[in-house]
């Protein structure tokens, strides 16, 4: 003989105050479990964010002897004057196998100012990378030198053409939207059937178009 299905609580009526909905999970055995649940996640993000900060401590320590104090690789992003000792730290370090967290934190780092006389070498890494956390990162890097100084779109468009560079390619895509280039836009349009590019591309042409529209009405108003 099967054993009794339990029973499943009734939905609750509508709208609740807090303690409302508090007394409603207590009466149908749900409050501790819940708060169980709770526990649980609370204590993996812990778990999380100890790990990271144990497999980041070797690029923070590094960066600290050469006098720059951060919290986390993260906060590299924040430097607002040139550092060259960190950023030959950074060089050193993304190639080496630390966690992708930490290699996409010290990838988008390498955008800090000072950087930008080490584009072939960015470009370099980034063909290279094999990590997706590194690769995003690098991606970024490039990204924010490549919308810095529009005269580096030629040297975007192979990494964007190129599908071996997987997602990371969808940072680049601000670079050939900001672009003055016709021929940049019509990089879009080509890679618009791109598995990994096509949503975000169709965003972007659409916008074009729309842009497009507004200036054609415009100077309609106007002439």
């Amino acid at each position: 003989m099967k054993g009794k299905k339990k029973e499943t609580p009734p939905v609750p009526p509508g709208w609740m105050t807090l303690a409302e909905h508090h007394a409603y999970l207590k009466e149908h055995g749900l409050y501790e479990p819940m708060l169980e649940a709770q526990r649980q996640r609370e204590a993996e993000i812990e778990r999380y964010q100890a790990e990271l900060r144990q497999a980041e401590t070797p690029v923070i320590e590094a960066v600290a002897k050469v006098g720059v104090e951060v919290e986390r690789v993260w906060d590299l992003q924040s430097l607002n004057e040139p550092h060259p000792e960190v950023v030959q730290i950074l060089l050193d370090h993304i190639q080496k196998p630390y966690r992708s967290e930490v290699l996409e934190d010290i990838g988008r780092a390498l955008a800090v100012p000072g950087t930008r006389a080490l584009w072939p070498t960015l470009v370099k890494l980034y063909k290279q990378a094999t990590d997706r956390g590194a690769k995003e990162g690098l991606a970024v890097a490039l990204r924010e030198h490549g919308i810095k100084d529009r005269q580096l779109v030629d040297d975007v468009i192979p990494l964007i053409k190129d599908p071996r560079n997987g997602p990371s390619r969808l940072y680049l895509i601000d670079v050939l939207t900001r672009s003055r280039q016709p021929h940049a836009k019509q990089v879009l349009v080509e890679l618009r059937d791109d598995p990994d590019l096509y949503k975000e591309i169709a965003v972007r042409l659409k916008r074009f178009e729309q842009s497009a529209k507004r200036r054609k009405k415009t100077r309609k108003k106007s002439s």
